[in-house]
């Protein structure tokens, strides 16, 4: 297997993108820097930068020839060891009857539980694993494509689907065949919108 690509330039906006999740939970949990330093709800902006750092760098791996078996290989032994045991951690202490919408939480019962630990859903922060994998499922594939029709194909599907996605939007119709779900989260473009429009 070969070693993946590590930028070590990328490494100050990694650590950007964790002080602003960082800052954002800590405000969220009344525990503000500053009383009037308030970062609630712009931890998905680091989110953000990380799903973006990992498609670079991973997209880098696949087109520098790394295998899709060692890109899956890979992929499962850093994330699923921890995140289950994590998601064991947390069935735990709800059997003891602590639950709270605020933290850590599986909800649905069993149903939910199973859905989380195959990456279809993901309540509270677990969100990020779910869409996470579900991109690392699609990559290959995606880059694979991109190799054998060009890069354009998978702009003008983006372009395509960016339009359809903002029509509806306009004209007010159920997106819902068009917006992308995998298990329990919204899609990120979808996010962003929710996230505007509160704004304003």
């Amino acid at each position: 297997m070969s070693r993946e690509r590590h930028l070590d330039v990328l490494d100050g906006v990694r650590g950007l993108a964790v002080l602003i999740v960082m800052l954002s939970h800590a405000s969220g949990r009344e525990m503000a820097v500053l009383p009037w330093l308030n970062f609630v709800g712009i931890g998905h902006v680091g989110v953000y930068l990380f799903f973006v750092l990992s498609g670079y760098l991973l997209t880098c791996n696949l087109l520098e020839g790394q295998t899709t078996g060692a890109f899956y290989m890979r992929r499962v032994f850093r994330i699923v060891p921890l995140y289950y045991c994590v998601l064991v951690g947390v069935l735990i202490y709800q059997a003891t009857g602590q639950y709270s919408q605020s933290y850590l939480h599986i909800s649905d019962g069993v149903h939910g539980a199973v859905m989380h630990f195959l990456f279809l859903k993901g309540d509270s922060v677990f969100w990020t694993l779910a869409a996470e994998f579900a991109f690392y499922l699609l990559l290959p594939p995606i880059v694979m494509l991109m190799r054998r029709f060009g890069w354009k194909w998978l702009a003008a599907v983006a372009v395509l689907y960016f339009l359809v996605f903002i029509t509806a939007e306009i004209l007010q119709i159920d997106a819902a065949v068009v917006r992308l779900k995998y298990g329990g989260f919204k899609s990120e473009v979808q996010r962003c919108y929710d996230v505007s429009v509160a704004a304003s």
